[in-house]
């Protein structure tokens, strides 16, 4: 981080936001990111690394709201780490679900049991700050960022608690369940349409 807040700061000079994204994208690729200014209403220009780890943007020494930015300035260099947290790693995660996995739940009852149960499971958030940029590094690691009470579980789902702990496992293993207490999409969908075709009395 130090190196390339070095490298940076010898671009300072008479520029702006725009014109220092530029600079960085041609030095050292990455990409540029528009946002929205916190300062005047229009957008501000940020550069991002190629791995995704640092961003850096370029601002006026004074940071005042006004109506329009200076055009040039001779500003300071913001180097900011990237840092993931545990919805934003669940999130990842559950843009890459396995679709066929929720067929398995279909005939399954004591995995039934367990999705029905784990939304009201007790849990809590033991990861002490957010993960690196790069997010944790896989599934069991996403876990090790709770703590969830996994006998209440077990007697939620009213089976005999050797049978209950091994679905739960499978659950996990499945991806059929997260630690922030949500369900793998279609999974949700199986046992809502098995509890709609149990109250109208439709075999499944």
């Amino acid at each position: 981080m130090n190196a390339l807040a070095g490298f940076a700061g010898g671009l300072r000079g008479w520029s702006n936001c725009l014109i220092f994204a530029v600079a960085m994208r041609v030095a050292l690729g990455g990409r540029i990111l528009c946002v929205r200014s916190k300062f005047y209403p229009g957008p501000h220009f940020k550069w991002e690394s190629p791995c995704r780890r640092y961003q850096l943007d370029y601002s006026p020494p004074v940071k005042v709201k006004r109506l329009l930015p200076p055009p040039f300035f001779v500003g300071a260099v913001c180097v900011k780490e990237v840092t993931v947290d545990l919805n934003t790693a669940i999130e990842a995660f559950r843009a890459s679900e396995v679709k066929e996995t929720a067929a398995i739940v279909l005939q399954d009852k004591d995995l039934q049991r367990v999705l029905a149960a784990w939304p009201q499971a007790p849990r809590e958030v033991v990861t002490p700050s957010p993960w690196p940029w790069s997010g944790p590094a896989d599934w069991n690691d996403l876990w090790n960022g709770i703590r969830f009470a996994e006998v209440a579980v077990i007697d939620m789902t009213g089976l005999q608690p050797g049978r209950a702990r091994v679905a739960l496992r499978r659950a996990i293993a499945l991806r059929l369940i997260y630690p922030d207490g949500t369900l793998h999409h279609l999974a949700q969908m199986v046992l809502q349409r098995l509890l709609k075709d149990s109250l109208t009395g439709k075999r499944t």
